[in-house]
């Protein structure tokens, strides 16, 4: 096993590495605080953008990680004495046993403002996966080849179950493919439905909250 892969609420989701690392992303505010609170000291935090369903304020705090986020998260977190560090689209950070390198995510135009949004290629030793983030528009990704990509359904501010379909078939890519984004308040439904529409295009694996792969 070089990463296990554990789903959480909404687009909450960690990374075991092979040395025993926990990496963690986007533990927003779906995340209950008992489950956060028994993660506290991961190897690593990562932070997608600045919406509360990704970012929570407590919850970074209280898992006392070296964090990684965009450029407006950073301040955010400093405002609350939290630190940590900007990553922009194509930096990459070592922790532990994985790299993750940051890539540009289009949340797509139902959003109040702009903001920062990243994705995060997550790789430890041959494995790549890939996290789209809150993307609704799509947007160019690394190229491949990948082990699994998460890509979200929800709908309104990301992809709807149709949408996502048609991205992984443009990247005609077969591998697995996880949903996310949709254990909050989205479509309960919605990791149903995407199978149902993408299953004969890829390996896709509808994981329920605590669920987890190996790759």
């Amino acid at each position: 096993m070089n990463m296990r892969l554990t789903k959480y609420f909404q687009s909450a989701f960690s990374v075991q590495d092979g040395e025993g690392g926990i990496h963690l992303f986007d533990f927003g505010s779906e995340m209950p605080a008992d489950i956060v609170r028994k993660l506290a000291g991961a190897t690593s935090v990562f932070v997608s953008h600045k919406h509360p369903d990704h970012l929570h304020l407590d919850h970074v705090r209280e898992l006392a990680s070296t964090t990684f986020a965009p450029a407006d998260v950073v301040l955010d977190l400093e405002k609350g004495d939290v630190p940590a560090s900007t990553m922009m689209p194509g930096d990459t950070v070592a922790r532990g046993g994985i790299r993750v390198t940051a890539v540009r995510s289009d949340h797509g135009p139902n959003i109040s403002a702009p903001i920062d949004n990243l994705g995060f290629l997550i790789a430890s030793g041959p494995v790549r996966i890939l996290f789209l983030g809150d993307m609704a528009v799509h947007t160019p990704v690394p190229s491949g080849p990948y082990d699994a990509i998460l890509v979200p359904v929800g709908g309104s501010k990301v992809f709807t179950p149709e949408e996502a379909a048609r991205f992984i078939e443009s990247l005609e890519y077969k591998g697995v493919v996880i949903p996310i984004h949709y254990h909050g308040r989205a479509d309960r439904a919605a990791g149903g439905k995407f199978k149902a529409l993408a299953d004969r295009q890829a390996d896709v694996r509808v994981l329920d909250v605590g669920d987890y792969i190996d790759l």
